[in-house]
């Protein structure tokens, strides 16, 4: 079962993922997005294009397990330089996703991603986004091998 902390913020997300689709990116003309039918990622910037392997991802619709999480979102922060693109797919019959990307900073690999092995919510926050997720524990002394983890990414003393 995954759930999900902040339904509303997956509301901005782009749902509809069609191949070779062209996607402004946040509010920002310079800015666009699209996933290839090959599963990369395209962002323009400018006449700078970045690319990016998402040949792991699956974005689905439907009521499938974890499907209404998944998508694509662009967003600003106020507390990090850039614009970046967040991603959040499905890895395996349950494991989830997140992965942000500025093509600024790193034109083919995300800036930063991390996994849930049977779940993944975020909270998106003007400043920050606040991301709960569940992980193995480096050993097992029990039965219950599973810890619950949060980050806030960016990092930043001011939020």
């Amino acid at each position: 079962m995954i759930l999900v902390l902040c339904t509303p913020c997956f509301s901005a997300f782009s749902k509809d993922i069609k191949p070779n689709q062209w996607h402004p990116f946040y509010h920002l003309s310079t800015y666009h997005w699209q996933v290839t039918q090959q599963q990369q990622l395209y962002i323009q910037h400018h006449h700078s294009l970045s690319t990016f392997d998402l040949s792991n991802c699956r974005f689905c619709r439907g009521k499938d397990d974890g499907c209404h999480a998944t998508g694509i979102q662009a967003q600003q922060f106020s507390f990090y330089p850039n614009p970046v693109l967040i991603a959040v797919c499905q890895t395996g019959a349950h494991s989830m996703k997140l992965m942000i990307f500025d093509p600024l900073k790193n034109q083919h690999e995300a800036i930063y991603q991390t996994y849930g092995v049977y779940y993944l919510n975020y909270a998106l926050h003007k400043n920050h986004l606040d991301i709960r997720f569940d992980g193995r524990k480096n050993t097992c002394d029990t039965d219950i091998c599973f810890q619950e983890k949060t980050v806030h990414w960016p990092i930043s003393n001011k939020h």
